[in-house]
Order: structure tokens, then C-alpha cells, then sequence
């Protein structure tokens, strides 16, 4: 899936200089060692896209505490038949 957003991505940012150019009438020219307002555009765009994708994980990613992991590694080692003497002591300390 990961591969799949980051191909869609790619497309779009390809392709936004012209769909600014085309649609909003944004300028794909510019003088001699400038950038085109069309592609300076779509990189403030891009940037604001990944900007607003980062805060959305850091704000709706839980971040579980040892305690609660270890739990959650207990549960699937017996889940799983691999908790041996060992390492539900180690589980269990965490």
C-alpha cells in the first residue's frame, strides 16, 4: 500500500505544474535562472501535503508504553504456543 500511495504521489506532483498552468492559468515561464510560478507553486503545495500528512500521524498514532507492550507481547506469545518459562519471566518484568 505504501508503494501505491507513494506512485500517486509522484503522478500528481508530475503532473500539478501543468494542471496549474492549464486550469488556473498559473505561469509556466519565467526569465532566465528563475523558477516558473507553476512549479514553485506545486512544491509549496507538496510541501504543505506532506506537512499536513506528518502532523495527521503524529497526532492519531497512539504510542503505547512498556508496560502496555509487554502485555501485548505476552498475549501473543500465548496466543502463538511460544511462551516458554523464560520468556514469560522477561514479558512479565517489562
Amino acid at each position: 500500500m505504501q508503494s501505491f500511495f507513494i506512485g500517486i504521489g509522484a503522478v500528481i506532483a508530475s503532473a500539478l505544474p501543468y494542471i496549474l498552468t492549464k486550469y488556473f492559468d498559473v505561469a509556466n515561464t519565467a526569465p532566465a535562472g528563475e523558477i516558473a510560478d507553476s512549479v514553485r507553486y506545486a512544491f509549496y503545495f507538496g510541501g504543505a501535503v506532506l506537512l499536513l500528512a506528518v502532523g495527521w500521524t503524529v497526532i492519531s498514532t497512539k504510542e503505547y508504553s512498556p508496560e502496555e507492550r509487554g502485555h501485548y507481547e505476552l498475549a501473543l506469545a500465548i496466543e502463538n504456543n511460544e511462551l516458554t518459562d523464560k520468556r514469560r519471566r522477561e514479558l512479565i518484568d517489562t
